[in-house]
């Protein structure tokens, strides 16, 4: 069982070691290596922009397993980046993340809408925002790679 706490400065290490491992790099739009004073910089805006949720999702031994970023893009959507420590891939917890994070942020904020970017032949994170309810909207563009656009509509 997980459960989700919010990011703090002392995850910036955590998030970067994370974010530059060769799968994520892969799975990503932009595929470069992350240098660790751009991710610094970039890490410290994110916890101040009130636009921006990050989420750390801890297992039953509170040890970090995976991540879920929220960057609101008007009043009542907000774009989803998500990644799981290499240790805990294929693990199950893609879903339960999601599930998690859509409930806090949907108690927490307005947002109605998500939008998730995924990459084609990333077949993990297609099933899980499948899974969750995330609907496939068609293809799109990101950053000069092919996307497919998922999106998530909160009922209430």
């Amino acid at each position: 069982m997980l459960r989700l706490r919010q990011a703090h400065k002392a995850d910036c290490r955590l998030l970067w070691e994370w974010a530059n491992d060769p799968n994520v790099r892969a799975s990503a739009f932009s595929s470069e290596p992350i240098p660790w004073e751009g991710h610094v910089k970039w890490f410290y805006q994110k916890l101040k922009d009130q636009k921006c949720l990050i989420f750390i999702a801890l297992n039953a031994c509170n040890t970090p397993v995976g991540q879920v970023r929220f960057d609101t893009t008007d009043q009542k959507e907000a774009k989803i980046d998500v990644s799981i420590q290499p240790q805990s891939r294929g693990s199950g917890y893609g879903q339960q993340m999601l599930r998690l994070a859509i409930e806090k942020l949907v108690a927490l904020s307005p947002i109605r809408t998500i939008h998730a970017f995924i990459k084609p032949d990333n077949k993990a994170s297609i099933g899980a925002f499948e899974k969750t309810g995330f609907k496939n909207t068609g293809p799109d563009t990101v950053k000069g790679h092919p996307a497919l656009h998922y999106q998530y509509t909160v009922s209430r």
